[in-house]
Parts: structure tokens; C-alpha cells; sequence
């Protein structure tokens, strides 16, 4: 579990940003993000999606880049599970969403916090303890094994995130 800064290149913060720039991307409403029913109202964008399968445009830049930064980050793979940008906001009826695993099966996580905002992550121990809390910062990227873990949704603005699962 570990934590990286100064990862990127001025050409991947510009790529990062133009994401959210010009209605470029669509994004679409996901009424929950673990269960049916948990109220954790979101929007998504799945650029890979099912176990790999490319869904967007936006599915081989963000394969490049994950393979541009993965040595500056100790990450080694070979799959690709998902590809996700999530934006969450103060929905209203949720301050957190469940804690989950992303899949049933063994897994790391790579969360790219892509703007400054409150809305912590939270990953939880065997007990279901807190074992690390990791506050959204621009560019910070977040590596971790498939422990379970949850968010907070930010209190005011809105939390971008880029998720990746891999083997």
C-alpha cells in the first residue's frame, strides 16, 4: 500500500485534464456503487470494462499511460480488468459509499486522484478496522492490494477519480 507523487508528465496532467474539458467525454449516472439501492449516486465513465474489453476512446490512451507510469510506481501487470473515471459530489443521501472489494477476485488497485477535494478513501484491515486513510490530492496516485475499502463523498465540490484494476 502505497502512496506516489511527481508521477507525471506536463503531457499527462494535459491529457488528464482535457477528460473533463469541452464535454469531450460522456459520463453517465450510476444510481449506486456497491449494491442496488446504497444511495452512493455518482457519475462514470468506464473505459475498459467486463474483464478488459475496451469501452471508450478513451481505452487505449489510458492503457498508454498506465504503462507509462507503472515502473514510477513498482507496479508490474499484465491485465487490465477495468478502467474507470468517477466523479462524486454531496449527493445528498450518502456520506460514504459501502465498503466493497472491486472484484471477487484477487486484485491491486490504482486510484489517480485527478483534483484536490475532501472525500477520503479509506482502506480497512481483515477486522474491518481502518488501516490507511488517503486524502485526494491532485496527481496523487494511490496503489493498493484488493483490501476492502470505501469513500467518503465530498462535502462540497466534486471528487474525480481515475480507477484501474489489475492482476
Amino acid at each position: 500500500m502505497r502512496t506516489y507523487k511527481n508521477v507525471f508528465t506536463n503531457a499527462h496532467k494535459k491529457f488528464l485534464n482535457n477528460i473533463f474539458k469541452f464535454e469531450r467525454n460522456p459520463f453517465y449516472w450510476a444510481d449506486s456503487a456497491v449494491k442496488k439501492g446504497d444511495k452512493s449516486f455518482h457519475f462514470v465513465h468506464h473505459a475498459i470494462y467486463d474483464s478488459g474489453k475496451d469501452n471508450s476512446s478513451l481505452a487505449q490512451p489510458l492503457r498508454l499511460l498506465l504503462q507509462e507510469i507503472s515502473s514510477k510506481i513498482n507496479h508490474s501487470y499484465d491485465h487490465i480488468y477495468r478502467c474507470a473515471l468517477n466523479i462524486t459530489f454531496c449527493n445528498g443521501y450518502t456520506k460514504k459509499c459501502p465498503p466493497h472489494k472491486d472484484h471477487v477476485f484477487k486484485h491491486k488497485q490504482i486510484l489517480i486522484y485527478l483534483n484536490n477535494s475532501d472525500g477520503d478513501t479509506i482502506v480497512l484491515d481483515k477486522k474491518g478496522k481502518e488501516l490507511k486513510r488517503v486524502k485526494p490530492e491532485a496527481y496523487k496516485i494511490f496503489v493498493f492490494d484488493d483490501s476492502k475499502h470505501y469513500y467518503y463523498f465530498p462535502k462540497k465540490g466534486v471528487r474525480k477519480v481515475l480507477v484501474y484494476t489489475t492482476n
